[in-house]
C-alpha cells in the first residue's frame, strides 16, 4: 500500500462494520494510506465482533504457494508483470 498498489475496497455494512476486507483494513492503518470503503448487506451468516477482543499474532499463516498465488494476483490487478511488483516489494 506504500508503494502506490491499488487493492480492492473494504466492504462494510452499516457505515461501520466490516464484511469483507479486514487484513486490507488493518495493513491500511500500518501504512497510514486511505482505502476506499463499500457499502454491503450484513447477512446473518455473519458474526459481529468487537476489535477489542480479536487477538492478532505474528505467525504467518500463509504458505509459500499461497503467497506466490497473491503476489500474482496482485501484479494482474495492479496491471504490471509479476517481475516488476516484486521487484516493488522487495
Amino acid at each position: 500500500m506504500k508503494i502506490g498498489l491499488k487493492f480492492d475496497s473494504i466492504q462494510v455494512a452499516e457505515k461501520s462494520i466490516i464484511v469483507n476486507g479486514h487484513h486490507r483494513y488493518l495493513a491500511s492503518l500500518l501504512a497510514d494510506v486511505k482505502i476506499e470503503r463499500v457499502e454491503c448487506p450484513l447477512t446473518s451468516a455473519k458474526k459481529v465482533t468487537k476489535w477489542e477482543v480479536v487477538e492478532l499474532v505474528d505467525e504467518d499463516w500463509d504458505t509459500v504457494d499461497h503467497i506466490s498465488s497473491l503476489n500474482k494476483q496482485d501484479a494482474y490487478y495492479n496491471e504490471i508483470p509479476l517481475e516488476k511488483l516484486m521487484e516493488l516489494i522487495a
